[in-house]
């Protein structure tokens, strides 16, 4: 399946916006068992999208693309919970490979936009994860995309879709981003100003971003 012109170029924007994220990535603390455990989650998620991204320019690998949209969704909300809203307690069982050591998608969104203040962000997210299910695990949303218009086995991804796919899964990188970018700050003015850093170095790259008609 040919890659059309405007979803290479959306392409290249979301590698460098991958380039962005990974900058704005802690890796070096490792100073706790938490920090190491949310760091490896982020590592996952970031992955993840440049495996969708790689996915999508072959032309030919758009339903596995799709089926790591929302493990990409699952992994963020994991590092942040982990991160702002986790107790000890919780970080201990999820090192240990606890099987509940981590709450449902939906309370620990809820937790995260508390304890972050992100005004129902996380939330939002977790709206959108629950419709990828389909995508993740060979359901209709997928079966239905591997037929052409004539009935043949042709996977029959449209071009609005995988722009879809490009912008959402970036774009849960960057949600992210929003607060695990201040990792390892203490003082409140300068997790602010690692923020404000953030905002300004990929904001302007959305604008570069034309409708999905």
């Amino acid at each position: 399946m040919a890659v059309s012109e405007i979803a290479r170029e959306e392409l290249r924007w979301g590698h460098e916006m991958l380039v962005v994220l990974w900058s704005f990535t802690p890796r070096k603390l490792l100073r706790t068992e938490r920090d190491e455990i949310v760091i490896g989650l982020a590592s996952l998620a970031l992955e993840h999208i440049d495996s969708v991204l790689v996915l999508l320019a072959a032309g030919g690998n758009n339903g596995s693309a799709f089926a790591l949209m929302r493990p990409t969704i699952e992994a963020v909300l994991r590092a942040v919970w982990l991160y702002i809203a986790a107790t000890d307690d919780d970080v201990s069982k999820a090192r240990a490979g606890h099987k509940k050591a981590f709450r449902p998608i939906a309370e620990m969104a809820r937790q995260i936009d508390l304890a972050a203040h992100t005004s129902g962000l996380f939330e939002h997210l977790i709206s959108e994860a629950e419709g990828l299910h389909g995508l993740t695990h060979g359901g209709l949303e997928q079966i239905g995309r591997r037929f052409d218009a004539v009935g043949d086995v042709v996977p029959s991804y449209d071009e609005g879709a995988v722009r879809e796919c490009i912008r959402a899964t970036v774009n849960t990188g960057t949600t992210m981003l929003l607060v695990l970018c201040r990792m390892g700050i203490s003082d409140h003015a300068k997790e602010q100003a690692r923020v404000e850093e953030f905002q300004a170095a990929f904001m302007p790259m959305l604008a570069r971003l034309s409708p999905i008609v």
